[in-house]
């Protein structure tokens, strides 16, 4: 293991570590003349507060984690095509009325310029399968 702590485990470590010092002082040290009812409010306001930013913080990344798959995916499927099936694809495709793809000379393409297309193509007709259901 590395030692370096990600960003949700180092606010779970500081929300654990300010809970227990709460916990060890006293009720004077606490209060220092204060309401205890502000405290105790106060306080469970601060550990919400950091509960639900630890949530977030959790769900953002996971959110990266899955359109960092997705994209991965898609890349392993580009490189599994061949250049002739990606061209068959683009050409059928330019029949395909969901699509504004202009009917283009395939041979003059350059192979980069296939993929990069197939990628497109492949992408639109994910999330044009994904809006169906």
């Amino acid at each position: 293991m590395s030692g370096k702590r990600t960003y949700p485990e180092q606010l779970d470590s500081l929300l654990e570590e300010a809970f227990d010092g709460l916990q060890r002082m006293t009720d004077k040290e606490v209060l220092d003349g204060q309401d205890p009812e502000e405290v105790m409010k106060r306080a469970s306001q601060r550990l919400e507060w950091g509960a639900s930013e630890a949530g977030r913080v959790r769900l953002t990344a996971a959110k990266s984690a899955i359109a960092r798959a997705a994209l991965e995916q898609r890349h392993r499927k580009l490189l599994a095509v061949s250049i002739a099936d990606a061209r068959a694809y683009i050409a059928r495709s330019t029949a395909d009325s969901r699509y504004t793809l202009a009917a283009r000379q395939l041979d003059e393409l350059s192979d980069e310029d296939v993929l990069r297309l197939y990628g497109q193509l492949t992408a639109l007709e994910a999330d044009y399968s994904s809006s169906d259901t």
